[in-house]
């Protein structure tokens, strides 16, 4: 597709250059060239973002969540009352409204932080769903343990797996 549109504009800056200045022959160039960019713009949008782009996200939340002692203590006690609620007897419309009060938190939350660290939100949370529980893979997995290794120094490994994960997965979840 790329390259009929690159022969397209091609062929019509040559045909449309008989008789014209060198002056509207730039001009024309240029305005294809500018047309071209714009369909590789919008080409590499609607493709998503890149897995070294979800990568970068996640390296993004990691070190947003690992850098603020506040946020991983907020996460662990929002985890633990909602697992609270969660038990046996316990009311169900209580854990949802845990869970929808952390879930809105946290979303909005990344979706205000991940652009102001150079990254997306939408390429966070298409790397959490190949690491969350009924998706990943083992080598995902691991990854995701080896950047936890990397950028949340000073944080017991196994308790920033569970808070990072609990809050791709309130993230990621449907809402209740």
């Amino acid at each position: 597709m790329k390259k009929i549109t690159v022969l397209f504009i091609a062929s019509a800056v040559l045909l449309a250059g008989c008789g014209k200045s060198k002056k509207e022959l730039a001009a024309e160039q240029a305005a294809a060239a500018k047309v071209q960019a714009v369909a590789e713009a919008a080409a590499k949008k609607a493709a998503g973002p890149t897995e070294e782009e979800k990568k970068q996200a996640a390296v993004a939340f990691i070190t947003l969540v690992c850098s603020s002692p506040k946020l991983l203590d907020e996460a662990e006690t929002n985890m633990d009352v909602f697992e609270a609620f969660s038990g046996e007897g316990a009311d169900r419309t209580e854990a949802e409204n845990s869970f929808t009060r952390s879930q809105n938190y946290y979303r909005a939350l990344l979706e205000r932080e991940m652009p102001a660290r150079g990254s997306s939100y939408q390429a966070l949370m298409l790397y959490a769903n190949a690491i969350l529980p009924g998706h990943a893979a083992a080598e995902s997995l691991d990854g995701f343990r080896g950047m936890l290794k990397t950028h949340c120094r000073g944080v017991d490994e196994a308790q920033a797996e569970r808070l990072l994960g609990g809050i791709l997965f309130y993230c990621a979840a449907q809402t209740p």
